[in-house]
């Protein structure tokens, strides 16, 4: 019996993942709440932390951090918000392609040092803003070449 119980512990233990970093979760939210994604891929909608699983396209760390966002053709539209992309700081790859995500590209307060993959073609953004891209010191990959933008 006692070897039972403590296969369940340790299978409970493996299943759970870690609860959302605070900063990440209030960042994730308004993130879904701005482009849509809270309706078009339910983020939130079976559970309201963004590392529990349920996330379409959310990839988490053990430290309950998000390293990665992939909502390609997710149906977003609105705009981001640059203090919410600055808060996600273990953030390594996000793919917001092949939406209709608009306005400018704005600046983040706070450089994103580990994003390395960037992917924002087919939106409807005005502008790149001045700076945008100074935010990301390590981008090794940035695709956004049908990214329409007003002149």
């Amino acid at each position: 019996m006692p070897v039972l119980a403590l296969f369940i512990l340790l299978a409970a233990g493996v299943a759970a993942a870690a609860a959302t970093h605070p900063g990440d979760d209030v960042a994730m939210r308004s993130l879904a709440n701005t482009t849509g994604t809270a309706k078009t891929l339910q983020w939130g909608a079976s559970s309201p932390d963004p590392c529990g699983g349920t996330w379409v396209g959310v990839t988490c760390n053990a430290e309950g951090r998000v390293t990665a966002i992939n909502a390609s053709r997710g149906g977003l539209t609105g705009h981001l918000v640059g203090a919410d992309l600055s808060t996600l700081a273990s953030l390594s790859d996000l793919d917001l392609s092949f939406n209709a995500l608009r306005d400018d590209l704005p600046v983040l307060p706070q450089p994103l040092g580990g994003l390395r993959a960037l992917d924002l073609r087919s939106n409807s953004f005005f502008a790149i803003t001045d700076g945008f891209f100074a935010a990301f010191p390590a981008l090794e990959t940035s695709t956004s070449t049908t990214t329409r933008c007003r002149p």
